[in-house]
């Protein structure tokens, strides 16, 4: 896999028409998709897809392919192939001397410009936790005068050099399909953790959460779910405040509060949210069992509001039986499953 390429400085015009058409493409993703661990190679097809989506756009204009060859925008990567830790990160970029242009959609719904020796700040988002956390991109030159790009958090201490070109066909190969097959680190032989962050565009804007305005409305990363296969458990973190509290959603509060589903407020660390977890044990004589059937399809219904198909949800919690069957004999797959 080569390293990543540098790129002579552009002039300024070039670099403005640039960044506007990889923010309006970026945009334009971010809105209409998710993001999503849960199929690896549906994230990675994000980023190529943008990829080719900016690489047409310069082949089309008349003057940036005066300035750029379309092959100039790569996918970076941040390994050469999938490791046990699962850290890799691929994004679609340009890299020159002096800064460079990243289009994250899982980070930031715009472009990125970051200038050498400078650290960047990705758009606030919740974390599980119930604090703010931010994912941080620095470009810098290293003790050898190498030109450096590194992605981060705000919510630990590492940085991950993006310093792999790849191609489409490598990235499913040496990254997704490995990764797809990650195990917990906890022994149990069952999947890592995967997560699914959905955006949805709110006609207001919220009070608590972070949001960005696109035309009237205001665009919020609105749900997030974990899917914990080591602890056979499901988490799903919504906006409280500014979603499920208000007047047009009182259904859907009575019917969390009148039932006995987990759920967690963040009333000390952030009021903002509030986290339902639903805990899936074993199953008996294949049944699912009326109260576990009955979260599931409100864990679903909340994920379809917000904008994940109710399938897809069903899809997860059916993935952690059928995960735990292969290794403990006292789950089973259950046969009465929740209808769509």
């Amino acid at each position: 896999m080569p390293l990543i390429r540098i790129h002579d400085d552009p002039t300024e015009f070039a670099k403005e028409a640039l960044l506007d058409i990889s923010n309006g493409i970026t945009l334009n993703h971010v809105i209409t998709t998710q993001w999503s661990t849960w199929h690896l190679w549906d994230y990675l097809d994000r980023a190529h897809l943008i990829q080719r989506e900016i690489q047409a756009a310069i082949s089309e204009d008349e003057d940036l392919s005066s300035n750029f060859n379309e092959t100039d925008i790569a996918l970076i990567a941040t390994k050469e192939s999938a490791t046990s830790d699962y850290d890799h990160h691929v994004i679609a970029a340009i890299i020159f001397p002096s800064f460079c242009i990243v289009s994250d959609t899982s980070l930031h719904s715009s472009a990125l410009v970051i200038y050498l020796g400078q650290t960047v700040q990705c758009e606030e988002r919740m974390l599980f936790s119930g604090r703010s956390g931010r994912g941080l991109y620095r470009y810098y030159q290293d003790a050898n005068g190498k030109n450096i790009l590194e992605s981060g958090s705000t919510s630990n201490s590492q940085w991950k050099q993006l310093g792999y070109e790849i191609d489409p066909v490598a990235a499913i190969q040496d990254l997704a399909i490995p990764g797809a097959r990650e195990w917990s680190p906890h022994g149990t032989g069952v999947p890592v953790s995967k997560l699914v962050a959905l955006r949805s565009l709110f006609n207001y804007k919220p009070v608590r959460y972070h949001s960005i305005p696109v035309g009237d409305k205001h665009l919020v990363t609105a749900c997030q779910i974990k899917v914990d296969f080591a602890n056979r458990r499901i988490q799903m973190q919504i906006p409280l405040e500014d979603w499920l509290s208000r007047a047009e959603n009182q259904e859907f509060k009575n019917r969390v509060l009148q039932d006995t589903l987990i759920m967690l407020e963040y009333s000390v660390e952030n009021p903002a949210a509030m986290e339902l977890r639903l805990e899936l044990g074993s199953t008996k004589d294949n049944d699912l069992g009326p109260q576990t059937r009955k979260y599931i399809v409100l864990m679903s219904e909340f994920g379809e509001k917000l904008g994940l198909p109710k399938s897809d949800f069903l899809g997860m919690a059916k993935g952690v039986y059928r995960a735990w069957s292969r290794v403990d004999e006292s789950v089973e797959v259950p046969e009465n499953w929740p209808e769509v």
